[in-house]
């Protein structure tokens, strides 16, 4: 269950759901880490929590405390609300000499694991990061609204996660929690700066950027990368719209414009249908 979306929230939507009687197992999803909203999380009725970016080996540990080898338990036995603290929550961790060092700028790391050696989702997330959110940056310097700073800083943190951004995700975490209690981030701007000009040389220096490559490298639309899109859509996976965003930013095919506006209203069915269209053309 998506905690964070638009005209029902996953709290309302859970609440809703164990109001009916259904006792399905539900696993919140949210890059929200502040304790205060996972213990709202359990209260509504959720059942586990795991934090985006999505680490593979803790999804499926989570996972596994609610699926058979063969079999969804449709009727789990009845369990009391688990305690999904960071403190306590029953996750496995990895190992902490697998753990990224909190000091990194860069985590090549953490990148793998979240996109599971995909080279090409590897450079689309980082062309998008370099892209995208200098402009975000100057948008947050520039608000005095404290919600479009919290939004701002919550999409940083978790575009800056997924690229394994350690350090700039985690002054973004500081100051969105800054923002969610209505303090000032003012004096947090300079260190947001410097953190981010540091992330992107690192990056620059990983990957080429789009606009840099060479012409034996130019990206075109090919059937592998809708292909790929496809499974995302049909599987309801959030990274779907991440990855049509990419590719839309990279081509500016009209239709991927529209598989994303679909994506962004969370109409995965229209966008499947979208995306079939376009690859029927291919």
């Amino acid at each position: 269950m998506d905690l964070q979306m638009p005209i029902m929230d996953g709290y309302e939507a859970t609440r809703l759901i164990r109001e009916s009687g259904n006792e399905v197992p539900i696993i919140a999803m949210s890059a929200n880490v502040f304790e205060e909203e996972k213990r709202k999380a359990t209260e509504s009725g959720v059942n586990e929590f795991i934090d985006k970016p999505i680490i593979f080996d803790r999804f499926v540990t989570v996972l596994s405390q609610f699926i058979q080898p063969t079999t969804l338990v449709a009727k789990p036995v009845k369990t009391e609300r688990l305690d999904i603290s960071v403190e306590t929550r029953n996750v496995q961790q990895p190992p902490s000499d697998q753990t990224p060092s909190q000091d990194e700028v860069f985590s090549l790391k953490a990148l793998e694991d979240f996109t599971q050696g995909d080279i090409g989702l590897q450079h689309k997330l980082i062309d998008r990061f370099i892209s995208e959110t200098p402009t975000m940056l100057l948008e947050l310097e520039e608000s005095d609204d404290t919600s479009t700073v919290e939004r701002l800083c919550h999409t940083l943190k978790s575009m800056s996660a997924s690229i394994g951004g350690v350090r700039f995700s985690q002054q973004m975490a500081v100051m969105e929690k800054k923002a969610n209690d209505a303090q000032s981030v003012d004096n947090d701007l300079e260190l947001m700066k410097h953190e981010h000009l540091e992330l992107m040389e690192q990056l620059k220096d990983h990957i080429t950027p789009q606009g840099e490559q060479s012409d034996s490298t130019t990206v075109s639309l090919e059937l592998r990368e809708l292909e790929a899109l496809l499974s995302l859509i049909e599987a309801y996976d959030s990274r779907a719209l991440s990855v049509a965003e990419s590719l839309h930013s990279q081509t500016q095919v009209a239709e991927l414009g529209a598989v994303k506006k679909s994506l962004e209203q969370y109409n995965f069915d229209q966008a499947k249908l979208q995306l079939l269209d376009l690859m029927r053309q291919q």
